[in-house]
């Protein structure tokens, strides 16, 4: 398990209280962060520090991504129960809803959605064109960096939408990277007192953390440079907010809509672009946590599923009705 240093600038008024992680890929965790509370309100909240990108491929077309995604329930309540919901599947064009299937207790209008932390979407697009221009002709440069996962925390940006100059930035985080010393933090075995220095560089844009691979994680950008470079970057989660931006996805007008009968709402799913982001799941326990004690009122749709696709859980929530029922696998991060 990797020393994660937060970010300077995690918001502040928080108690953090324990950490969660998810499942390691070639021995680093694919998602990381805490959860606590506000101290003013006592609202409960997750804090995901940095996540890597599952990379799927891409759909192309928000049709295909909502074909992938119903499928993938239907085989994710297979493997858990030993049948699947829906006993066909077909497009339906008079959108919505977007599928009309079949079950066992007669035809469903289906519609299908996701569940996404967007400020972390725009940030990984950003973080994109900058990993972009470090690739190549730094290679020479980096060596010692081969074998690491290397995280970036950017500085934030005030609030502009591209107030960065790319060139310069890009610039500024191969030269932090070049000063970085991967393996300092690697030789430290537990949490030290003080942290040493160098754990952690600072360069002009940000600040650079690193921990040891065990394997090669086969993406372009590690085949290319030999390290993998991976963004970490602050969200905080609260179940409020989780919940209204839960309620707001299923009361759209373009998913309550006559002929729907099952909204589907898929979290850590891909994207048009083929990324599936694991701190999705984050998001989807806090609603689930929610709705333990909370319900939705919908006009036509009758059935809720939540699917989270990092651990093949289906989750059916019903308007009107408070509770959740577990349909196959398990919550994303564990109980509490």
């Amino acid at each position: 398990m990797p020393l994660v240093v937060f970010p300077s600038h995690l918001a502040k008024g928080l108690q953090i209280s324990s950490m969660f992680f998810g499942p390691l890929r070639s021995g680093a965790p694919t998602v990381f962060g805490a959860t606590g509370k506000e101290l003013d309100s006592g609202e409960p909240v997750r804090v995901v520090s940095f996540e890597w990108p599952e990379a799927y491929s891409p759909s192309g077309a928000t049709a295909a991504k909502e074909l992938q995604h119903l499928n993938r329930l239907n085989a994710d309540i297979q493997l858990g129960t030993g049948k699947p919901l829906y006993t066909s599947i077909a497009a339906n064009e008079s959108d919505p809803p977007d599928f009309q299937c079949k079950t066992d207790d007669g035809p469903r209008g289906v519609e299908c959605t996701q569940l996404v932390l967007q400020d972390r979407l725009e940030a990984v697009a950003r973080f994109g064109r900058l990993r972009g221009a470090t690739v190549g002709g730094y290679r020479h440069r980096l060596r010692h960096l081969n074998g690491y996962v290397v995280y970036v925390a950017l500085n934030p940006f005030g609030g502009q939408s591209d107030p960065f100059d790319l060139k310069t930035l890009a610039s500024d985080l191969v030269a932090g990277l070049q000063r970085h010393d991967p393996t300092i933090a690697a030789s430290l075995t537990k949490a030290p007192q003080q942290m040493p220095p160098g754990v952690v560089t600072e360069f002009q844009g940000g600040t650079i953390s690193s921990w040891p691979l065990t394997s090669d994680p086969g993406t372009l950008y590690s085949g290319t440079m030999g390290f993998e470079l991976a963004l970490s970057y602050s969200s905080t989660i609260t179940e409020t907010e989780a919940w209204k931006g839960f309620s707001r996805v299923v009361q759209d007008h373009a998913h309550d809509a006559q002929g729907v009968d099952d909204l589907v709402v898929s979290a850590e799913a891909p994207t048009t672009d083929g990324l599936a982001y694991p701190s999705d799941a984050a998001l989807a326990q806090a609603v689930l946590e929610r709705a333990a004690a909370a319900s939705l009122t919908t006009r036509h749709i009758r059935n809720i599923y939540l699917h989270v696709w990092g651990t093949r859980a289906v989750f059916r929530l019903i308007p009107g009705q408070p509770g959740v029922e577990t349909i196959s696998g398990e919550l994303p991060f564990g109980n509490g």
